[in-house]
This record gives C-alpha cells, structure tokens and sequence, in this order.
C-alpha cells in the first residue's frame, strides 16, 4: 500500500461519521457498540473523558481477563498435547472462545468510557498493518521497510 493511498484511507476514517449504538437498517452491532449498550443498560460511565480512577479500573479488569484468556489456552494446550479431548472436544475450545470475548469486552471499555473512536482507530490500526511487509518471524508478521506507523491521536 503506497503512502498516498494510505493516507488518503486514514483521511476517509477519521472523516467517518459515528455509527449509533443500534442501526436498525444494517444490524450494526460492532463490539464497540454492544460495550456500549451494556454501560447505557448498567448507567456505567460513558463519554466522560479520561480519568485516573476509570483507568486504573480498565486495568484491573483487562489484567484479570488476560489471566482467564491465559488459563482456557492452558485448558486447550494439555488436552492438545496429552490426547484427552473428551466426546465434545468443543468445550475447551468454546470456553476459550468465551474469555477471548470477555477481554474484548473489557479491552473496549476504555474507549467507551474516554468517549474514544474504536471504530476509527482499528481502521487506522488494520491499515497500518496492511503495510506489514517485513515477512513472519515466530508466527508473527513484521513491520518491514513500508511500514506506516498508525497515529491514532485524531481518535482520542
């Protein structure tokens, strides 16, 4: 991807206009939307604007969903590596799946209580990783000589 049409795909998603919460028209319900849905329901903080107490609580529940994401992949890892998946060999993989969510849900709650443009930034996010060139070491993909860095001030 070229800097140009780089640049001119960030213009177009920070010119985006927001999404709300539920477009009846499309079934727009992006996990940004429904973490937001969920602080409406609750009257949790929306849109306050970044403070220390707030984030010091977005910390606390992303380091304990990590942990469960962590122990469900510890779960997955000794049933893969010892042979005893059981008849529904999709318990573990489904129990895996649910704390994956889970930390997506906490991990979306800084940016639904900051009042920050998630939407926005994981575009500038996934098309700086479109210009990921650098090929895969350790099964991760490198940033390599095109690289774009995402700069997601214009988001917070």
């Amino acid at each position: 991807m070229s800097n140009d049409i780089f640049h001119q795909a960030l213009r177009t998603a920070e010119r985006r206009p927001k999404i709300g919460l539920m477009n009846m028209h499309h079934k727009t319900f992006t996990p940004h939307h429904l973490v937001e849905k969920f602080h409406q329901k609750y009257k949790l903080p929306l849109n306050q604007g970044l403070t220390l107490g707030e984030l010091r609580i977005c910390k606390k529940l992303i380091m304990e969903e990590y942990k469960e994401v962590i122990q469900a992949i510890e779960v997955l890892e000794y049933e893969l590596t010892t042979d005893t998946r059981g008849p529904d060999s999709k318990v573990a993989p489904a129990a895996l799946l649910k704390e994956l969510c889970d930390l997506q849900y906490v991990c979306g709650r800084p940016a639904v209580v900051f009042g920050w443009d998630m939407e926005g930034g994981m575009e500038a996010v996934h098309l700086s990783n479109m210009t990921k060139t650098g090929g895969i070491d350790g099964g991760k993909l490198t940033k390599g000589k095109g690289y774009i860095a995402a700069d997601l001030r214009n988001f917070v």
